[in-house]
């Protein structure tokens, strides 16, 4: 994932959530959860790392938990937590396993840009793109294998199959390997059950 900043990557409402914080918090947040870190634009203004208009000195005792369910994204919190390693905090996570996983129980802002990013757009290879032609895979985490989604059981219920542990399933593979019913008992039951994944 490469997060040069580019003319079509640009964090939505970052001033306006800044100064947000700024009048709930006006000594600052003390720990500041960001769900989706991502390229990190929002935790980078947080630190003084972008150029923003509002000023930034209340966050100055914030620390900042990272969160994200793509690797390359918790690879760049962990080069931002090389040079700030007091106030990042890299946690590798998706949503439905946030409170679990996160080193820190209680915190004072939650910051959540749901969705996917251009950077994910712009890689062909990541199956987001509708710009570039590439594989469709269309998973956040790249190396979460099928078999988080669904239980053994769901898997000889819904599509007859064993499900192996070792298979890691793209979107493509399921598109073309099942058929119309199994997909929409899939999609389904995915959508019921794994609304945050």
């Amino acid at each position: 994932m490469s997060c040069v900043p580019s003319p079509r990557h640009v964090a939505v409402l970052l001033e306006e959530s800044l100064m947000a914080i700024k009048s709930q918090f006006p000594a600052g947040p003390k720990i500041l959860l960001d769900a989706t870190y991502g390229c990190g634009n929002f935790s980078k203004a947080i630190l003084g790392n972008t150029k923003v208009t509002t000023k930034l000195d209340v966050f100055k005792r914030t620390r900042i938990i990272a969160c994200d369910r793509d690797p390359k994204a918790i690879k760049l919190a962990l080069n931002v937590e090389s040079y700030n390693a007091h106030k990042v905090v890299p946690c590798f996570t998706k949503f439905s396993e946030l409170y679990q996983n996160s080193p820190e129980k209680e915190v004072d802002v939650v910051m959540m840009d749901i969705g996917f990013s251009s950077m994910q757009v712009d890689q062909e290879d990541r199956g987001f793109s509708y710009l570039k032609d590439g594989p469709l895979d269309m998973r956040f985490g790249q190396y979460e294998l099928v078999h988080e989604l669904f239980t053994p059981s769901d898997w000889l219920r819904i599509t007859g199959r064993k499900n192996t542990g070792e298979e890691d399933m793209k979107a493509e593979d399921v598109i073309n390997r099942f058929s119309e019913s199994e997909l929409i008992t899939i999609f389904t039951k995915v959508s019921i059950f794994h609304p945050f994944d």
